[in-house]
């Protein structure tokens, strides 16, 4: 299933009206926006025309970390179902941000991870900086594991693909 261009503007519209309402200290509004963005969700999957995209948008902008996990792993589950090859890093990197705020930690490890992974294989640089800050700062490894883990990464991975480090570890 393709991503429908009126879906996609039509939730992207919603979710920077949420964000600027977020960041105007806007309560009030924020929650208004968000529940027009469910109730659009709902619209959408009672027509038969739900995505992972807007899944994942109701996960992003939800307070309760369960209900985003949910959501998270109901956009993941739709993914693996399409037949293209839609993209789940951000997925990924959702679920394993809210599972470090749930406190599981390993768990949210090896889903940063994986992340991480696919958005170095689909050369996506905010997601890599994301999932890397994710992992050192949340995630609390030493310094030496965090190098050790993405020197690992690196090697295995981006150069296999020619991208190269994002330089949240490195510097650069």
């Amino acid at each position: 299933m393709i991503l429908s261009p009126d879906i996609y503007e039509h939730v992207h519209e919603l979710a920077t009206d949420i964000t600027n309402a977020t960041l105007a200290d806007d309560r009030a509004l924020a929650e208004s926006l968000y529940q027009r963005l469910l109730a659009y969700h709902q619209e959408q999957l009672a027509a038969g025309r739900s995505h992972p995209f807007l899944i994942e948008t109701l996960a992003d902008y939800t307070d309760d970390a369960s209900q985003a996990l949910h959501y998270y792993e109901q956009a993941l589950t739709m993914s693996h179902q399409m037949a293209s090859d839609e993209p789940t890093h951000t997925i990924l990197i959702g679920i394993g941000t809210k599972m470090l705020e749930m406190g599981r930690r390993e768990q949210a490890e090896a889903f940063i991870r994986d992340g991480r992974i696919e958005a170095v294989r689909r050369a996506d640089s905010n997601s890599i900086i994301e999932a890397d800050k994710t992992i050192t700062k949340r995630c609390s490894l030493a310094p030496r594991q965090a190098v050790d883990l993405f020197q690992f990464l690196h090697a295995t991975f981006a150069l296999q693909l020619d991208v190269p480090s994002q330089g949240f570890i490195f510097g650069t």
